[in-house]
């Protein structure tokens, strides 16, 4: 499979170790206290909580179970520390260190049977901060109804206005400066936003001029300009706040956001390096379900045990946490007893529902004269004088980049009402033909009725004033790239594992393009900037030609190939471990507690039974805010 990416390690690494204050001084001192946590430190000791991985949720969670001086919380975490990197730390060097092992989990899926037999590679963070140490920072939020379509399926609790706390408590917001405000028309909502939380947001203070056009080629197209999209209104044009420091620009992820400024709790422990292989099942449990009494790790090598006397906390990930609880004997049993894992708990929901945000690109070549970032990739004497003004405080400049030109669109924007609602009626009687469980069927259900609303974004095109995709870009030229993304897959996958041997990648098959709607939807919007989105005045003056995919694209036919040739997975994988009720498929309760366990817990983007428009790195701390709160009014 093609990989789309303009990322590739630019020569900053060793200069800018010395321009991070911030990062340099936290990470020193956690780096000192992170010494003393060892396999010897864990094993055979008991914790009030175990949180396996230690991610965007896990540390987050563990922070704050452990503001309780009587708990005590040990996090387990297979990657390790990477502390004061530039590769993570410096918002443009943003996909670095995908396909790298030392950061990355190296996942793919199994050839995909709708896609040509492709193998798509899923970036998943292996480093403490998990995905929130690679991801692109942005932060926003989906709907308002999408929030409560989740409630529907029997999630009391789960609606926006259950989530809307915790959607505001990591938060700590800093507006932009105003004149940089005006310009980029950055707008926002205090009474939407947080205050006081560990995570610093603020939009980012270097946008390329070729991505200016975002706002007023919507407008010229009668679409809307969403003034705060934090408000639960998203349809339109925006521009995206992300988590990045409004002094130094560095990214604010789980690490220096909630690790670090507790890293000196006596009762919290992180161990890097650890990677969990089962839970392990206390032998009185009773008829209320399985108790779990701790877990066994792998640390070079060597198995070590450590034991929890409340809860085992699985925030490993959307393929990760399923893959624990199926090495513990919890998953389909039929599947299980056919690798040799005895069966603990018959749940077969575990590591279905896969869902997947998936994206193309259309990129242009610009007028000369029109600015991009392109000229970072191959001029170092450029590099330099941005590195400088990075380094400084506060930090300006190019490096503090990150995407925030963002459009969403709905199916009535992209196809005529004939053409929709044939493409509804195939829908309806392809999804109605597949084998669904219970939970499908309503979620389905509620989705077809999502996408049918004017309020609904099917699709969102991002925009970055630079080249990304899968040809080669002329050094010499600057472009501008549109990202096409799926808002709402219809197609369900699943992730298993292949064998009781804890350290085998799962099988993966996010199963793409198995409902042809998604395929359509995808291949139309990609269509739709070539012959729409771009002809606008906005950028049709500053768009010299299109570089990719070009001229021999022409019919809606070639428009599916080139999409089924040329994407890629956006790594926000939901519902492998869904919050949905037991009988119609679920793995977790409303309370995030493993059905047929007493003390087992799913706190991560793994629960979420459905797909959001949009990008879900706010929605993983709301998710790890709320659950932390569950766990605490528990073990009261």
């Amino acid at each position: 499979m093609v990989v789309f990416t303009h990322f590739v390690p630019l020569a900053i690494t060793s200069s800018l170790l010395t321009l991070l204050p911030v990062a340099q001084a936290s990470s020193a001192s956690f780096e000192r206290r992170s010494l003393t946590a060892t396999p010897s430190d864990v094993n055979g000791k008991t914790f009030s909580y175990i949180v396996v991985g230690g991610g965007t949720a896990g540390l987050t969670v563990a922070v704050r179970l452990s503001e309780d001086a009587t708990n005590t919380v040990v996090v387990l975490e297979a990657g390790d520390a990477h502390l004061n990197e530039p590769q993570i730390l410096v918002p443009f060097e943003v996909g670095s260190v995908y396909g790298n092992p030392d950061y990355d989990w190296l996942y793919q899926s199994v050839p995909q049977t709708h896609a040509g037999g492709a193998v798509v590679n899923l970036t998943r963070g292996k480093v403490l901060g998990g995905s929130s140490a690679l991801n692109a920072m942005l932060w926003d939020r989906s709907a308002e109804f999408e929030y409560n379509n989740i409630a529907q399926l029997g999630n009391s609790g789960w609606d926006w206005s259950g989530l809307l706390p915790y959607f505001k408590k990591p938060e700590n917001f800093t507006h932009p400066d105003p004149a940089f405000a005006q310009k980029w028309n950055l707008t926002f909502d205090d009474a939407t936003r947080g205050h006081g939380g560990p995570i610093q947001t603020t939009f980012p203070n270097a946008i390329p001029d070729a991505e200016l056009p975002t706002e007023p080629a919507a407008l010229s197209l009668g679409l809307n300009i969403i003034s705060d999209p934090m408000s639960g209104t998203t349809k339109g044009a925006w521009r995206s706040s992300c988590s990045i420091d409004p002094v130094h620009r560095t990214r604010s992820y789980s690490v220096n956001a909630y690790f670090t400024p507790n890293q000196g709790r006596s009762n919290l422990v992180v161990l890097t390096g650890a990677h969990v292989t089962k839970i392990n099942w206390a032998s009185n449990s009773t008829s209320a379900g399985l108790t779990a009494s701790g877990v066994s790790f792998i640390t070079n090598g060597t198995t070590y045990t450590v034991g929890a006397s409340r809860e085992v906390i699985l925030s490993a990930s959307s393929i990760g946490s399923p893959q624990v609880l199926e090495l513990s004997g919890v998953g389909s049993k039929s599947l299980l007893s056919k690798i040799g894992i005895n069966s603990t708990i018959d749940l077969p929901g575990v590591g279905e529902n896969m869902q997947e945000h998936i994206y193309s690109t259309v990129s242009y070549a610009v007028k000369s004269g029109v600015e991009t970032l392109d000229p970072l990739l191959s001029n170092q004497t450029l590099l330099a004088q941005q590195e400088a003004l990075f380094g400084a405080t506060p930090a300006t400049g190019d490096l503090g980049y990150t995407a925030s030109g963002i459009t969403f669109l709905g199916l009535s924007t992209l196809f005529n009402n004939t053409v929709s609602d044939a493409l509804l009626a195939s829908l309806n009687s392809q999804i109605a033909s597949t084998n669904r469980t219970k939970g499908q069927v309503q979620q389905q259900s509620i989705q077809v009725q999502t996408v049918r609303s004017a309020d609904s974004s099917v699709v969102e095109v991002l925009v970055e004033g630079i080249h990304i995709g899968p040809d080669t870009a002329d050094p010499n030229t600057g472009y501008v790239t549109f990202l096409t993304l799926l808002q709402q897959p219809f197609s369900r996958g699943s992730t298993h594992v292949p064998s009781a041997n804890a350290l085998d990648h799962p099988n993966i098959d996010p199963n793409y393009f198995s409902i042809d709607f998604d395929l359509t939807v995808l291949s139309t919007v990609a269509k739709y900037v070539r012959t729409t989105l771009s002809k606008t005045v906005p950028y049709a003056n500053i768009i010299a030609e299109e570089q990719f995919p070009g001229s021999s694209v022409k019919t809606d036919d070639d428009w599916k190939a080139y999409v089924k040739s040329n994407f890629n997975s956006q790594g926000h994988t939901t519902g492998t471990c869904s919050m949905m009720p037991q009988a119609k498929g679920g793995v977790v309760d409303a309370n995030l507690k493993v059905y047929g366990t007493t003390n087992v817990r799913v706190v991560d983007l793994s629960i979420m039974p459905q797909q959001f428009s949009g990008h879900p790195q706010a929605l993983v701390y709301t998710i790890a805010e709320k659950g932390a709160d569950i766990i605490k009014n528990a073990n009261k």
